[in-house]
């Protein structure tokens, strides 16, 4: 991600400054730790990130609170994710370097029908070192229009309310396993749609949100007073309390 973000004005990147690893940025002199997403999802994982399966990479400079809840003044980066086409497309690619740098991807696209589509994207990556690195993301679209059906919206049942949905052909939502949630009958038509599960590596809520509030806290200090002595401590609470809490 750092190559394909270094023609972007206003970036400039850190050298693992406050203990912190993997991508590490600044946005307009802001810090961007808590202001990277993934398809909009807050992604504020220490890793570096490789762009064989990303559509695009949207960088929207100034406060952008208003889409995407808090962070720093210095603006948003989001990463967009492949998804499936309606066609089918093949697309290998591959280059080589200096000490032993090689890399191959491999983008793969099949439509089975026009509900159905899958597509892989797959990246081999050897520096001549011990850094290797192989990652395959694989995405399938297998849903139906709503005009197609009646009924068939998913109810969900929560402390923010309760929530009808009704998706578009494609469309994903996200809400908490723990939540009280239906489907409700078809009355026309078929509805065909795909579901899975995410797990955290912090089981607790509870601890999650701690986490996130300690995160979020440590990213405003060091925007407003810098790595000072106190804020170095409270990140490496907050590491050790990930270590402690993670279930691996």
């Amino acid at each position: 991600m750092r190559e394909a973000l270094r023609n972007v004005s206003g970036m400039t990147y850190n050298a693992a400054e406050g203990g912190r690893s993997g991508d590490n940025m600044n946005l307009r002199s802001f810090y961007t730790f808590g202001d990277l997403f993934l398809d909009g999802i807050r992604d504020a994982a220490q890793y570096n990130r490789e762009t064989f399966n990303l559509e695009q990479i949207d960088v929207l400079r100034g406060a952008g609170a208003m889409l995407f809840g808090r962070g720093q003044a210095g603006g948003v980066i989001n990463l967009v994710s492949k998804t499936p086409l309606r066609y089918d497309q093949h697309k290998l690619t591959g280059s080589i370097g200096t000490m032993g740098y090689r890399k191959a991807t491999a983008d793969l696209n099949k439509a089975f029908n026009p509900d159905t589509t899958l597509r892989a994207n797959l990246m081999q990556r050897d520096e001549g070192s011990w850094r290797r690195a192989s990652s395959l993301a694989l995405t399938a679209r297998s849903t139906s229009d709503p005009a197609e059906y009646d009924g068939g919206e998913l109810v969900i049942e929560d402390h923010f309310g309760t929530q009808s949905v009704k998706l578009l052909a494609g469309d994903m939502i996200l809400y908490p396993a723990s939540s009280v949630h239906r489907v409700e009958p078809v009355t026309r038509g078929a509805r065909v749609a795909s579901f899975f599960w995410i797990e955290s590596l912090v089981r607790e809520d509870s601890q999650r949100q701690l986490l996130f509030d300690l995160d979020m806290s440590i990213l405003g200090l060091r925007g407003s007073v810098g790595d000072t002595p106190e804020v170095v401590r409270l990140t490496g609470c907050y590491h050790n309390l990930l270590r402690m809490w993670a279930d691996v």
